[in-house]
């Protein structure tokens, strides 16, 4: 196995064959381990979900208990700073971090409660839980296979209690890459065993590897890869994410100040010859005129292309343009696309 570092946090990036571990994530199943996530914890009172409706840009309301929410934390220029998911159980809110942002993230959240809010302490509770994803149009055959019936068809964003050798387990319907997605959460001192189970079940261990390629098919944030200090909602296309109806939240004036003006820059989907490198940053042109740069790419087997994200002025954000950038060796041709970029299996595959 093979590692690499993501923020704070060292995660697999390949098993043994990437190959393999990108057919099945996109046509049997697939186990991610996903330590590198942050989870923080903050107790079930009515401060706390004032606090929270002050830092995340959605509408929590409707976060009942065993339910959760996809969102965003930003900083007081309306800058990102992560990409959270908010679960709601009964006891506390948790609050899952981006890869590699957890104790950034803790240090935010900690901050805002120290400045806004009496006894609210927001608390790091990874210890508590390892984390794994399950992933793939058949991946609910192996949840299945672990915890019975009754886990497999609950809704998107929806979170079941089971249990595993008589230890509380979470289960939680959601994902990254387009396909069905489950996130198990168990004890630690279970977490080898259940890992070997899944894999008992026919899930195919996978690292970072291909489930970033598989978020950037779908147009999944990656923050660690498109994200800087100085970008902004709208340029890295993370509207879906900020719901302006929310009043008072953290940078809201400055991401409504954009929404009326629109960015100067926008995010685009380009694809490149499969096993193009272009240099990092590298200039995207047309007709010999300098429109942006690229800010991340990866080979995309899906597509049997080189597939990137590029930062290019807002008046050529659009799909079907063929555009140059700037290799090495000279130019590289590519063109523009819209997302997703890939359909996944799953779509078109029914849970039986």
């Amino acid at each position: 196995m093979r590692t690499v570092t993501i923020g704070h946090a060292v995660v697999p990036w390949t098993y043994a064959d990437d190959e393999r571990e990108y057919h099945a994530l996109r046509h049997e199943a697939a186990i991610f381990e996903l330590n590198s996530t942050g989870l923080i914890a903050l107790p079930a009172t009515g401060s706390a979900q004032a606090l929270l409706r002050t830092l995340v840009p959605s509408d929590l309301k409707a976060v009942f208990p065993g339910r959760s929410a996809t969102s965003l934390l930003l900083d007081a220029e309306g800058h990102p700073l992560d990409t959270i998911t908010v679960y709601r159980l009964r006891e506390r809110w948790l609050i899952e971090t981006a890869f590699g942002r957890g104790p950034d993230t803790l240090a935010h959240l900690t901050a805002a409660a120290a400045e806004g809010s009496e006894g609210i302490d927001p608390v790091d509770v990874r210890p508590e839980f390892t984390t794994f994803g399950l992933e793939g149009p058949y991946a609910w055959r192996v949840l299945r296979a672990l915890f019975g019936d009754g886990v497999t068809s609950v809704p998107l964003g929806s979170i079941v209690h089971r249990t595993w050798r008589d230890a509380p387990v979470l289960i939680a319907r959601s994902g990254y890459t387009g396909e069905y997605g489950y996130k198990v959460f168990v004890p630690p001192s279970l977490g080898a065993e259940l890992f070997d189970a899944a894999v008992e079940r026919s899930a195919v261990p996978a690292g970072y590897r291909t489930l970033e390629a598989a978020m950037i098919e779908v147009r999944q944030p990656l923050p660690h890869r498109e994200v800087g200090p100085e970008d902004t909602v709208s340029g890295c296309g993370y509207n879906w994410l900020v719901d302006l109806d929310q009043p008072d939240f953290v940078g809201r004036d400055a991401v409504l100040a954009e929404f009326k003006t629109g960015p100067a820059v926008r995010t685009v989907g380009l694809t490149m010859p499969r096993g193009a490198e272009p240099p990092e940053h590298a200039e995207v042109s047309v007709a010999g005129l300098t429109i942006g740069h690229l800010v991340h790419h990866t080979d995309s087997p899906g597509l049997g292309r080189t597939l990137a994200l590029a930062r290019v002025s807002a008046e050529w954000a659009a799909s079907g343009f063929d555009w140059e950038v700037a290799g090495t060796h000279g130019p590289i041709p590519a063109r523009s696309v819209s997302s997703p970029y890939l359909v996944p299996l799953s779509w078109s595959t029914s849970i039986a």
